[in-house]
Parts: structure tokens; sequence; C-alpha cells
């Protein structure tokens, strides 16, 4: 497992980081997205979709649980805040949206002891500065995650 932190410093840079992301997915992959809310987890989402080529507008899937992006690969945006308990999430099918494309779920501790295993578990936090953000990446598969740091920090 690789684990790198990244400050980004505006909604722009998380947008820049979910495109650089983007580059390293592929179909199968889930990818848990933790923070507190207005941390930029739908933005990081955001510049996944962008850098996916989906023509579609990405916004928060908080009160239907679960929105689909046609791209390049078909992303599943789910977010699972709402949700009482882990066996509501059993109804979401994420096992089988993976089979044909990659699943992004925000919140996903709520749910974690039946959720698959994520490719990439990233965790968002806010700092001192109010548009700065810490964003920690752990890399659970041979992604590039060095690259990523670089390709960002240029």
């Amino acid at each position: 497992m690789d684990k790198i932190e990244i400050t980004s410093k505006s909604e722009l840079d998380t947008k820049l980081l979910g495109k650089l992301v983007s580059n390293y997915l592929e179909v199968g992959d889930i990818v848990f997205l933790n923070g507190d809310l207005g941390a930029g987890k739908t933005k990081l989402v955001e510049g996944i979709s962008e850098g996916l080529e989906s023509p579609q507008t990405t916004k928060s899937p908080t009160f239907v649980l679960i929105h689909e992006y046609a791209s390049k690969i078909k992303i599943y945006h789910c977010d699972l805040y709402r949700i009482k308990n882990e066996h509501e999430a059993i109804d979401l099918n994420i096992d089988e949206k993976s089979e044909d494309g990659i699943v992004i779920i925000e919140w996903p501790e709520i749910a974690k002891s039946i959720l698959p295993s994520p490719s990439i578990e990233m965790y968002l936090s806010h700092c001192d500065n109010d548009n700065y953000r810490k964003i920690i990446i752990y890399n659970y598969k041979d992604m590039g995650i060095d690259e990523i740091n670089k390709e960002f920090n240029k």
C-alpha cells in the first residue's frame, strides 16, 4: 500500500487532483472518499468525471444515493450519508456496478463492513485556511500514485 498527502489550495486544485486520479482508474475500481461535509468530495468526483470525459454535470447524490455518469468508463457515484445502516447499502448493488464501471463512494464508513475493498481510498479534511484541504490518498493497487503527486505539484 502506498500513501501520499497533498494540499489542495482551491476547488480547482481538488478538481485537478480528480482529473489526475482518473488517468489511473479502470473498470472494476472502487474509490472511497472520506471527509466532513464541505471537504470537497463531490468536487473531486467532478474532476474524475471531467478527466473521463463525461458530458454530464456532476452533482452530489446525497438524496438519491447514486448517480450514474456516461464517460470513457461508466461512473457510479454513491453517497451513503443518508443511509441509517450498512444493510441499506446492499440495495445499491455495488459489486454488480463495478463489473462495468468504476464506483466512487462518499461516506463509505457507514457500510464499510459489507462493501468491496477499495482500489484507492482518500481522506479529505479542512485546513486552517478555509480554501485549503489536506488530502491523503491510500493506493491499494499498482496505480502510479507517485506520478499523481508529481503532476499535482508541478
